[in-house]
């Protein structure tokens, strides 16, 4: 992914701008149905108060990017929040669960936005190179990402070794011989040094 300085920062702020104003939308859809608030989070759907403390945690620190790219099960994303809470995210033990139940359900492998790509860009590898490393860019990379944002990301061979390492850690199941045979695949079909 190319960062361009700045530019990640205003999408975000903006993107924090537009939950908030949701937030608010909650809040007042929430009174009007008559269910108790605490400390500004719509209690009872723990998906929405998720939501909240996503906005008011996660993002303090980290791009948007960072979270949209990454399809993970409900246990990946608990390591996840735990990791951040070990790193000094300020995330209260009752908060854990409803941001866990946030993140799976908007970036789950099985939620609605999971399938980053549309079904004709996920099933069409005719644009792909041939080679041993297609089925497993076609199984493995597509479940969570647009095709085009694997193959716009020209990159050398030790960093889509790096971003193979990544995505086995973010939950990609890969053998050890998938990876090196993807990691080849990319960079022989998709790298930066032509």
């Amino acid at each position: 992914m190319v960062r361009i300085p700045g530019e990640g920062r205003k999408w975000s702020v903006l993107l924090l701008a537009a939950m908030l104003i949701f937030e608010q939308g909650a809040r007042l859809e929430a009174a009007k149905k008559g269910q108790d608030q605490e400390n500004g989070a719509v209690r009872g759907n723990p998906v929405d108060k998720g939501r909240i403390i996503f906005g008011a945690s996660c993002i303090q620190c980290h791009d948007m990017n960072v979270v949209l790219i990454q399809r993970k099960p409900a246990e990946g994303w608990k390591r996840t929040v735990y990791s951040m809470i070990s790193r000094g995210a300020e995330i209260t033990a009752n908060e854990i669960e409803p941001l866990v139940a946030y993140l799976a359900a908007t970036y789950g492998p099985d939620s609605p936005s999971a399938r980053a790509g549309s079904k004709s860009e996920i099933v069409d590898e005719g644009g792909l190179p041939a080679g041993a490393g297609k089925q497993i860019l076609s199984r493995a990379c597509v479940r969570c990402h647009k095709l085009s944002l694997v193959t716009s990301a020209r990159k050398s061979q030790a960093e889509w070794k790096t971003a193979v390492t990544r995505m086995v850690s973010f939950g990609a199941a890969l053998s050890s011989a998938e990876q090196q045979t993807l990691t080849q695949y990319l960079a022989q079909n998709l790298s930066n040094k032509k």
